[in-house]
């Protein structure tokens, strides 16, 4: 079970880096997808030109069959976030691309929340 846990951890990246997570549908396995062509591909997908990704760091982790797409640069983030299917030699496949929450952060849902308190009263108290 560690083994699994260490392998399933997030490479550690800049600090002003954005980590968008590429979860593959429809059979299409990281292990087996070319290296090169995958990132190419979802890249194609989010419309960005091979100069705008040239400082992306892209991760493969097999172990959770994802692609792991870092970048400091919100218009590449919201590129990446927004596609839902790639165009690789073998076929189209559909994805799940989404923003992971930042390191120092955490995610969950918080229940009981009166509806007239805004957004910005409840990152306050819960933030700081």
């Amino acid at each position: 079970m560690k083994r699994l846990a260490a392998a399933s951890r997030l490479p550690r990246l800049p600090r002003d880096y954005i980590r968008i997570i590429v979860r593959p549908r429809d059979g299409l396995h990281v292990r087996k997808a070319s290296r090169i062509r995958l990132p190419q591909a979802v890249a194609l997908a989010a419309a960005l030109a091979p100069a705008e990704t040239e400082g992306d760091i892209v991760s493969l982790n097999v172990t959770q069959n994802i692609l792991v797409i870092s970048t400091p640069v919100t218009k590449i983030t919201n590129a990446h976030s927004g596609i839902r299917q790639v165009r690789i030699r073998e076929g189209s496949y559909k994805v799940a691309a989404y923003i992971a929450a930042h390191n120092n952060t955490c995610k969950g849902v918080i229940l009981g929340v009166n509806v007239d308190i805004s957004d910005s009263h409840i990152q306050t108290v819960i933030v700081n």
